[in-house]
């Protein structure tokens, strides 16, 4: 009774299940063991996780796979973090203290720390494992950026019940300065477009932000109109 259910609705491109399968067994393959430790020790939707790994990374070509993370540039992320350590019973009370270099961050499990530690902050930043995926990609200031510019309260558009309308503001920002094409605007249809949905088109996870832990539920509203279609 401790979990707070929620639930959103997007339309999700459906893949080819060789399509989508093949390109997140390649992603487990190479490094789904780093994902999921530290998906999982940072309380962070593991599935999810290996799906934004899968659409952010370049091609494997024997054995190589530079900057899986896809982080503009690395050396952004140089830094001293301090990480919310969680196990099966929650947050434990305690934090990773991680050290960056520049050896670090061009490594391949340095690499996926800093994308983690970077979803870990965005999903504490605006409370919302979705809003916190669209800003892994359009940048963590780019609510910010968009309530100054709009002239809106920041505060509305956080949580997970406001987070959809934070993407489309986002969005409409990007459209209003002239900058149309910034970032990828179908960021969270890319992303989880590799997460395996249920014949009748949802995908649950859960997730910590701070102590809370939440059950997230993806409806997929193309995958219900495909499938009201076939039944006709």
């Amino acid at each position: 009774e401790n979990v707070i259910k929620v639930k959103v609705e997007l339309p999700i491109e459906i893949l080819d299940e060789y399509e989508r399968s093949s390109r997140v067994e390649a992603t487990k393959e190479f490094c789904g063991d780093i994902i999921e430790y530290y998906a999982t020790r940072w309380g962070l939707p593991v599935d999810i996780v290996m799906a934004q790994i899968s659409q952010e990374r370049p091609p494997i070509i024997n054995g190589v796979c530079d900057n899986v993370c896809q982080l503009t540039p690395p050396e952004n992320f140089i830094d001293d973090y301090k990480v919310p350590v969680y196990d099966e019973n929650g947050f434990t009370g305690t934090y990773d203290e991680v050290h960056l270099d520049k050896e670090a961050v061009y490594s391949l499990e340095g690499n996926i720390m800093a994308g983690l530690i970077l979803d870990r902050q965005t999903f504490d930043k605006f409370q919302s494992c979705i809003l916190g995926l669209f800003s892994y990609n359009q940048g963590p200031n780019m609510l910010h950026n968009a309530c100054k510019y709009f002239g809106l309260n920041e505060e509305d558009y956080l949580g997970e019940e406001n987070a959809l309308k934070a993407c489309e503001l986002i969005v409409s920002y990007n459209v209003n300065r002239g900058k149309p094409k910034y970032a990828d605007g179908n960021y969270l249809s890319n992303v989880l477009k590799y997460v395996q949905f249920k014949e009748d088109g949802t995908y649950t996870t859960n997730f910590y932000i701070g102590e809370q832990e939440y059950e997230l539920t993806v409806v997929n509203t193309l995958a219900l109109d495909y499938n009201n279609t076939q039944s006709r």
